[in-house]
């Protein structure tokens, strides 16, 4: 018996372990790319919670995104946004984006920002990381962050500062947003009018 103990032992302790380069294996709120909503929200609640303002920038109606806020099935983040084909009836999810709120002070959500990116740093084989402070929104404040590209897929966590408030004089909340997006999804993104 103390044989087999002691070879399990160093199978295991020789193991060599790797990190994660798939985006599939990163989760928020327990939800990865590829899965389907259905699996954890009703298609009526799906539909209850499409947001059309959010990607009303971009021509291409390929994708549209589903928010929700303070579900009970949510225990680290306050908003999470689900991105899907808009002709998908399996509304399999091409990107994840989770937000915590900072209502106080900016200064926590970098620290929580840089934490997390510590946590995604040690836990993927990334191809190249990009780190930023401070671009602008004009009129309404900056955001710094830092993203992690992957062969397949980007992975990044972002700071908000808005400014107290913007043209509209709507007030917008500081956050922090931790983004999971496949490639297929950035391009359609970064498609202007």
């Amino acid at each position: 018996m103390r044989v087999f103990i002691t070879v399990l032992v160093l199978i295991f302790s020789l193991q060599s372990w790797s990190k994660a380069d798939d985006i599939r294996d990163f989760e928020i709120e327990g939800i990865s790319i590829g899965d389907s909503l259905l699996d954890f929200f009703s298609e009526e609640e799906i539909k209850k919670n499409i947001r059309n303002d959010v990607l009303e920038r971009i021509n291409d109606k390929t994708f549209i995104l589903s928010e929700f806020q303070h579900d009970p099935l949510f225990n680290k983040y306050e908003a999470v946004q689900f991105l899907f084909k808009r002709d998908d009836k399996k509304y399999e999810i091409h990107g994840i984006l989770g937000a915590i709120f900072f209502k106080k002070n900016i200064k926590d959500c970098y620290i929580k920002m840089n934490e997390i990116a510590l946590e995604i740093s040690t836990n993927i084989d990334y191809l190249k990381k990009d780190d930023f402070n401070d671009l602008e929104f004009p009129g309404r404040g900056v955001y710094s962050g830092i993203t992690f590209f992957l062969n397949k897929g980007i992975i990044s966590v972002h700071c908000y500062d808005w400014s107290t408030k913007t043209e509209n004089e709507k007030k917008w909340i500081d956050n922090l947003r931790v983004n999971i997006k496949t490639d297929e999804l950035e391009d359609f993104l970064r498609k202007k009018d």
